[in-house]
C-alpha cells in the first residue's frame, strides 16, 4: 500500500485560486465528479477533499496542457482540462468560481510562455514584425524601454 501524500497547503504567494469545484476524470471506471478543494498554482492544480485538509487527494500538472470550455449542463458551468493522456471536468454551479478556476490555469499557461501584457510573447513579436517600418528593434522592445527611462 502506498503511503499517503502529505503536502503543506501553499503559500498565499503562489496561489491564483483556490475554492470548491465538482472534478471527474474522464477516463477509467470512475468518472463520478467529487466535490474537491482546489488550489491552482503556475504549475499545478492541487486537490483536497476539504479546505482545512492536508493531506493532498491528486494533483494535475498544468505544464503541457491544455484548457476547454464546455457547454453548461445540468445549471453546471464546466471545463476541461486536458493533459495527455489524461482529461478532467471541472465544474461549479458558480459560473464565477469557474471563470476565475479558468483565468488562474491561463495565467499560468501565459506566465509560463514567457507571456508579455497577458499574450505569448511570440504573439506580440509575430504581430509587430507584420506590421512594423524596417527597424531591428521592435515597437514594444522601444515602448517598454522609453517607459522604464520615464521612471
Amino acid at each position: 500500500m502506498a503511503s499517503p501524500r502529505y503536502n503543506p497547503l501553499p503559500s498565499a504567494v503562489n496561489v491564483l485560486f483556490s475554492g470548491y469545484l465538482n472534478i471527474s476524470k474522464l477516463s477509467g471506471w470512475n468518472r463520478m465528479a467529487k466535490r474537491r478543494w482546489i488550489v491552482i498554482n503556475l504549475e499545478t492544480l492541487q486537490f483536497y477533499r476539504e479546505k482545512d485538509d492536508n493531506k493532498l487527494a491528486g494533483s494535475i500538472s498544468l505544464i503541457d496542457c491544455t484548457i476547454k470550455e464546455l457547454p453548461i449542463e445540468n445549471g453546471e458551468h464546466r471545463f476541461e482540462l486536458i493533459n495527455s493522456p489524461d482529461s478532467h471536468v471541472f465544474s461549479c454551479n458558480n459560473s464565477k468560481d469557474v471563470d476565475d478556476a479558468m483565468k488562474a490555469i491561463k495565467k499560468g499557461i501565459d506566465q509560463r510562455d514567457n507571456a508579455v501584457f497577458g499574450q505569448r510573447l511570440s504573439k506580440v513579436i509575430r504581430r509587430q514584425s507584420a506590421t512594423s517600418s524596417n527597424t531591428s528593434i521592435p515597437n514594444i522592445v522601444l515602448k517598454s524601454a522609453n517607459f522604464i527611462r520615464s521612471k
